[in-house]
């Protein structure tokens, strides 16, 4: 579920009916925007759902959007407002303003020295910053969008609103390798459309910069992840601290453990059950400190007492996007102590990631 496509239908609607005055036509609109969703639920009553499981998935969905790990989480990514902001979009926002003034010289000449110093100032900043350079790229939107509103048309309007609107969870913190990865491309274009014509090549100019800088970045941190988790279902290069721990763990319960056997990880590694190719508990395979706030410690033992994994593994992930670090220790000491009367601790890896291995007591 993303709220973000429900405030999406609000200036949808608005801009269809101001712009074709016609009410049958707006619904039409509403229609056809719905049909593929309202298609999908169709297809889950085929397959059994029934009302009363909708009820309830309703009410779980209610539960998390009012827990406080899910307000937590939202509030550190980016929608809420915070003055340690201000200083970032600032000094980025200042930073690619004055890179794309030095790239607009009247000829070959202040051209070449000035996206020289253009590129060689950007490459510092983007140094200092990294992937939140452009934290600004909202804000300014949003300003261009007031100064601007008289000259731009009706559908470059709606097309920033819209934008805005399905952004807004990273609105005050848009950062590449996160969740800003999904929305800084649309972004990028419409700043690239509300910008006065004039200054949309200088625009262009440092925006390839930017362009390079964080490709070569790329490259430079995949080259840095030079373990490798290989299986016969897959290879997955990551980071040592990650591979190894993985690999020890993954090893220990291919040789011990039967293909009928089932495997918990906890909080949450759904990879180890695909490629060890062992079964999970397929309800209870996140158990994030968000899923025991909404659940509660009590029907997620009683859970585990239901499937009776044979196996369950506690990784040492910290989960501190959602305020709570670690399993066991921060959230989930109830869940940790069921384990610990009830299952045996028969493996621990001894590098990196801490994972630890329990068995289900004879």
């Amino acid at each position: 579920f993303k709220y973000e496509f429900v405030l999406y239908i609000i200036p949808l609607l608005f801009f269809s009916y101001y712009r074709l005055r016609n009410f049958c036509e707006t619904v039409k609109i509403l229609f056809l925007y719905l049909f593929i969703p309202v298609l999908f639920v169709c297809i889950l009553f085929l397959q059994g759902v029934t009302l009363y499981d909708i009820s309830k998935e309703y009410t779980i969905l209610n539960e998390i959007m009012k827990s406080k790990t899910m307000w937590y989480f939202y509030s550190s990514s980016g929608i809420t407002f915070s003055l340690q902001h201000v200083g970032l979009i600032l000094l980025s926002g200042f930073g690619f303003v004055v890179s794309m003034i030095l790239c607009g010289g009247k000829n070959m000449i202040e051209k070449v020295v000035g996206i020289s110093v253009a590129t060689l100032f950007l490459l510092l900043l983007l140094n200092f910053i990294k992937y939140r350079f452009f934290v600004f790229i909202p804000v300014l939107i949003l300003l261009l969008f007031f100064i601007r509103f008289n000259k731009i048309d009706l559908r470059m309007k709606l097309l920033t609103v819209l934008t805005l609107v399905i952004s807004v969870k990273v609105f005050f913190s848009l950062m590449l390798y996160s969740y800003g990865t999904y929305f800084t491309g649309i972004l990028l274009c419409v700043l690239c459309i509300l910008l006065p014509l004039k200054y949309r090549k200088q625009y262009i100019s440092a925006l390839c910069v930017c362009a390079v800088y964080f490709f070569v970045f790329s490259i430079m941190t995949l080259n840095i992840k030079t373990g490798e988790i290989k299986t016969p279902r897959g290879r997955i290069s990551a980071g040592p601290i990650q591979a190894v721990p993985f690999m020890q763990t993954y090893h220990y319960l291919k040789q011990n453990s039967a293909p009928d056997e089932k495997v918990l990880c906890l909080p949450e590694e759904p990879m180890m059950n695909y490629l060890l190719e062992r079964d999970t508990d397929n309800y209870l395979y996140s158990v994030i400190p968000m899923y025991v706030e909404v659940f509660g410690e009590y029907h997620i033992i009683n859970r585990i007492a239901e499937t009776n994994p044979e196996f369950i593994v506690i990784s040492d992930w910290d989960t501190n996007s959602y305020y709570f670090r670690f399993f066991g220790r921060d959230y989930a000491i109830g869940i940790m102590n069921y384990i610990n009367d009830n299952y045996d601790k028969v493996f621990e890896t001894d590098f990196g990631l801490k994972h630890v291995v329990y068995r289900r007591k004879n």
